[in-house]
């Protein structure tokens, strides 16, 4: 039962690490974009 809790939390923090991972990607995306947009103004 330990182990099983174990990798569990794991497991959950390797997909928050992901989430946070894929949140900076877009942040970087929109940021490109809002760059882009405030040149063309």
């Amino acid at each position: 039962m330990k182990n099983t809790s174990k990798n569990h939390r794991t497991l959950f923090r390797s997909v928050r690490g992901l989430v946070v991972h894929q949140d900076a990607h877009y942040q970087k995306i929109i940021n490109r974009s809002v760059q882009l947009v405030a040149r063309n103004e």
